[in-house]
């Protein structure tokens, strides 16, 4: 992000007005879960619509639970330890205070956030670089540097095109867009997009010009966030 965008898009220093930032925008939408599963009125149709089963919103009954409040309470002391414990290295600070403040997964952007060990979506049992190391080669943050200078010198898009069988090393999975575009985030914070290229033995791996909290600012605002990106590699 450059100077001209980071002054047009001021972000707070303190996690808490973040988070009841969060809390208010889930509020006034009266829906706390998942951006996925959103009701929109604008898209409930008339009952005699022969499509009504293409309108998923509208199947989403009143009193659901996720119209009220969170779906999962905040993450204890004891289930991010776990979860570290079984990652082997530290969640970044202000996604930890998420879970721990908020929620423990379960909103916001595509299919929500997951959350840690008793959280949304399994607790990352699917995170390659730790549930199954011995099928994934982890490569280093510095090592994508490389590949990514490498790319923006042979004129193509920045990022890398990482091989299915590859992981870089702490990323997380955080969140599912849809249209196979996932959002990783590493123990620094770093944002990442994955999303698929054309061949089906690579994925394409770009860091985002965002931290966490600047991405997250970006979801409570209703602004777009993958503005000035397109899914694959070139």
């Amino acid at each position: 992000m450059n100077a001209q965008e980071l002054k047009g898009t001021p972000m707070p220093d303190q996690p808490e007005t973040l988070f009841r930032a969060i809390r208010e925008k889930c509020q006034r939408a009266r829906w706390f879960g998942p951006d996925a599963l959103k009701p929109a009125e604008d898209e409930i149709p008339p009952a005699d619509d022969p499509f009504i089963d293409d309108y998923p919103a509208h199947h989403i009954a009143p009193d659901d639970p996720a119209h009220f409040g969170f779906l999962f309470p905040p993450a204890t002391n004891e289930q991010i330890r776990a979860t570290e414990q079984r990652l082997s290295f530290a969640l970044p600070s202000l996604l930890r205070q998420l879970y721990q403040q908020v929620a423990n997964g379960g909103f916001g952007p595509g299919t929500g956030l997951r959350g840690v060990e008793g959280g949304y979506q399994g607790a990352y049992l699917h995170q390659p670089s730790a549930a199954s190391p011995a099928n994934h080669k982890v490569f280093s943050y510095a090592t994508y540097q490389e590949q990514a200078t490498r790319s923006t010198a042979q004129g193509l898009r920045t990022g890398m095109r990482a091989r299915t069988s590859e992981w870089l090393e702490h990323l997380l999975p955080l969140c599912d867009l849809g249209c196979c575009e996932e959002i990783g985030v590493d123990d620094q914070g770093r944002l990442f997009l994955l999303a698929p290229t054309e061949s089906n033995a690579f994925y394409s791996l770009e860091q985002l010009p965002w931290t966490l909290e600047q991405w997250l600012w970006r979801w409570v605002r209703g602004e777009r966030l993958l503005k000035g990106y397109r899914v694959g590699a070139a």
